[in-house]
C-alpha cells in the first residue's frame, strides 16, 4: 500500500479541518453516538453520511423531511463511493449443507432478489431486481437517485480485498483516529503505512 501523491493524507487533513472548524463532531463524539441516525433525528446534525440500507430509517420518518444526495465531486472530477454488499456462506461444520446450499442458491436468485426489490428495503444484487426496487422506492415517494446515479455513472468502487485484513484495518483505524483527534500528526499515517507494508514481506 502506498500513499500515492499524499492523497490519503490530503484527504484526512481536509476531513480534520471540518472537525476543527466545527462543521463536524469530534471523533470522540461521533464514536460515542455510534449511529449517525440518532444525532440526525435529534436535530444535532443537518447532514450525515450513511448507506443505502438505511433508506427506510431516514426516508421513512414523517417528522424529519430528508433528501438523499450523492457524494460530492472530488479532485478527480468524479464522485466516488464504496460499493458494499453481502455474501452468503455455509458453515463447514453444518449438518445440513445440502439444504443450506439450496437456501443460498435461492437467496442469489432473481426470484428472491425480486422479493427484496419489491419490499423497498435495500437494493438487490441483481440488476433486474434493482429496477423493481427503484420503482418500489418511488411508489413510497422516496427519491433514492442519490445512490443509484453513482451506479449508473460508474463512480462506485469495490472494497479492497487483502491478506492480513484485520491487521491492516486495526493499524490504519488507530492511526487515522489518532490523527483526527489531534493526538498525532501526518507522520503517524506514514508510520502506519510502513507497518502495513511490513505485513506483506
Amino acid at each position: 500500500m502506498e500513499l500515492r501523491g499524499h492523497v490519503l493524507r490530503d484527504t484526512l487533513a481536509w476531513y480534520k479541518g471540518l472537525i476543527d472548524k466545527g462543521y463536524m463532531p469530534s471523533v470522540d463524539i461521533a464514536l460515542s453516538e455510534q449511529d449517525p441516525l440518532n444525532g440526525y433525528l435529534a436535530g444535532r446534525y443537518a447532514l450525515v453520511t450513511d448507506g443505502s440500507w438505511m433508506n427506510g430509517s431516514y426516508l421513512g420518518q414523517d417528522e424529519v423531511a430528508t433528501k438523499v444526495a450523492p457524494t460530492p465531486v472530488g479532485p478527480s472530477g468524479e464522485r466516488a463511493s464504496l460499493f458494499n454488499g453481502l455474501s452468503d456462506g455455509i458453515w463447514a461444520g453444518s449438518k445440513n449443507q445440502d439444504a443450506a446450499w439450496e437456501w443460498v442458491k435461492y437467496l442469489a436468485s432473481a426470484d428472491c432478489q425480486d422479493v427484496i426489490g419489491d419490499a423497498a428495503v435495500v437494493f438487490p444484487a441483481v440488476k433486474t431486481s434493482t429496477a423493481k426496487a427503484e420503482a418500489a422506492f418511488a411508489a413510497k415517494g422516496w427519491d433514492v437517485t442519490g445512490f443509484t446515479e453513482q451506479v449508473t455513472d460508474g463512480t462506485t468502487k469495490l472494497l479492497p480485498i487483502a491478506d492480513h485484513w484485520s491487521d491492516v484495518n486495526d493499524t490504519m483505524t488507530a492511526a487515522i483516529e489518532s490523527y483526527l483527534k489531534g493526538s498525532s500528526d501526518a507522520s503517524a499515517l506514514q508510520a502506519a503505512n510502513e507497518q502495513v507494508n511490513a505485513l506483506f514481506k
